[in-house]
């Protein structure tokens, strides 16, 4: 009688929790190396091992929520395209097979598209000229890096900028040592870089909220600042169809001064 009880002991009490305590250590590994996105690429040791013990061991509804799972086991060029593993002559062979199907747009409209396929979709889409990328572009949402290509080697109008709400800037890490013009405006971008690190923020929402320095000396100032005049013309460049780079590179001059927002 006490064996009896001590099997269905471990059948219903030891035996599940001890299932969930490993599961929970899978689930762990997975989520610390980023098993289900870009990990199984930088450390794919662990990270193919990791994943084959939750193929084995998660549910289903789990499992469909890892997306280099569903990636592994596919042969949809889409996820070829926009996935994680794949690699640049594969995605571009998948850029390829999508085109001829008349499906790359809606393939790289994908939420959450990988940014090297999209741009896979881009050179591929730009070999048949205009014409076969326009329909590219017409398929990806308004702002997207890739339709903002397109439409200018296309000579299409760019989409109107959507100017963000300002935000809170935080301020520099290190302190900046600020002793001029050019040193004080190297000092403002560094506090707008810092700002748009990890895409905590968005880089624009930075670069337009920054605190505005209150004199023509803003080196002397307390506070690391932007001259108005700066953001001013960033945001006309951005108005304009220039992306990040190129408005915050047209905008703050090496030599300490500001272009025209004009």
């Amino acid at each position: 009688m006490m064996l009896v009880l001590g099997l269905a002991a471990w059948l219903f009490v030891v035996r599940p929790a001890t299932r969930s305590v490993a599961l929970a250590d899978v689930y762990n590994r997975v989520n610390e190396d980023r098993c289900c996105t870009d990990g199984l690429v930088r450390s794919p040791n662990a990270c193919a091992k990791a994943l084959d013990e939750l193929s084995r061991t998660a549910p289903r509804e789990q499992l469909e929520k890892c997306p280099a799972l569903q990636e592994r086991e596919s042969r949809d060029p889409a996820r070829r395209l926009c996935g994680f593993l794949a690699s640049q002559e594969d995605r571009e062979a998948a850029a390829a097979e999508l085109a001829l199907a008349n499906r790359l747009g809606q393939a790289a409209a994908q939420p959450g598209c990988n940014r090297v396929g999209k741009m896979a979709a881009l050179q591929e889409a730009m070999k048949g000229g205009c014409q076969a990328a326009m329909p590219v572009a017409d398929a990806l949402p308004a702002n997207d890096p890739q339709r903002a290509a397109i439409l200018r080697r296309c000579n299409q109008r760019a989409d109107p900028w959507p100017r963000p709400e300002r935000i809170q800037v935080p301020p520099l890490a290190i302190p900046m040592q600020r002793t001029d013009a050019a040193t004080a405006l190297a000092a403002c971008t560094r506090r707008i870089s810092e700002c748009a690190y990890g895409k905590l923020r968005s880089y624009d929402a930075c670069a337009i909220s920054m605190p505005a320095c209150k004199t023509d000396q803003w080196w002397s100032e307390d506070d690391v600042c932007c001259p108005q005049q700066c953001m001013d013309a960033y945001a006309a460049a951005r108005a304009r169809g220039r992306n990040e780079i190129a408005a915050t590179m047209g905008t703050y001059r090496t030599d300490g001064s500001c272009s025209s927002a004009e």
